[in-house]
């Protein structure tokens, strides 16, 4: 056990310069997914400076929908994913505004409660649940500006896509995704905010 942590702790002390910044996202929107329709949800992702504009993230995320809400035929969706991957920064100009571009893969979990279908009738007392996991990837660009030295605001579009084997192998998971954020800055070398970042 000993040997195991150490071999990690100089793994990360190899990878992950001691000044490196973690920085904390917090985050809502809308994604697309595919067939299951419009999702609204969020999540919080953590990350650390790899280099000089290049950042490592691990982002869980959840987005669900309710459709024909208070009816007998009401179904909720869900859709959850973890991926890791990352994320490059430029800066523009002089001002503190950042184009952002990221990529990540990880794993999904697709959920669906309803009636319970019988042919193409429902069963109002009786509810059917449905889950399928699989792989996920996502894609996004978007724009970051600090407000402070440890605060700042962002906005990211792109395109995300969960495959599944099973229960909704035969569904498109995928589509559009839009997010708005504040990002956190938890600890790690910062420049003063006239320096010219």
């Amino acid at each position: 056990m000993n040997r195991i942590l150490i071999a990690l702790l100089t793994l990360l002390l190899l990878t992950t310069p001691l000044h490196a910044r973690v920085v904390v996202d917090f985050y809502g929107g809308a994604n697309d997914g595919g067939d299951a329709g419009i999702l609204l949800g969020g999540g919080i992702s953590a990350g650390w400076d790899l280099m000089h504009g290049l950042s490592f993230l691990v982002r869980p995320e959840y987005y669900g929908a309710t459709e024909d809400g208070g009816k007998p035929a009401e179904t909720v969706r869900a859709l959850g994913m973890l991926t890791a991957g990352l994320q490059y920064a430029r800066q523009l100009g002089e001002i503190p505004l950042f184009y952002t571009a990221s990529a990540g893969l990880g794993g999904a979990c697709f959920y669906e409660q309803g009636p319970k279908r019988l042919g193409p009738f429902i069963d109002p007392s009786h509810t059917e649940t449905i889950y399928d996991f699989g792989p996920s990837f996502n894609v996004r660009a978007g724009m970051l500006y600090y407000l402070t030295q440890w605060l700042g605001i962002f906005l990211e579009a792109g395109y995300t896509h969960s495959f599944f084997f099973d229960e909704f192998s035969d569904q498109n998971t995928g589509g559009f995704q839009a997010l708005a954020g504040l990002r956190v800055t938890l600890s790690g070398k910062n420049r003063d905010m006239g320096e010219g970042w």
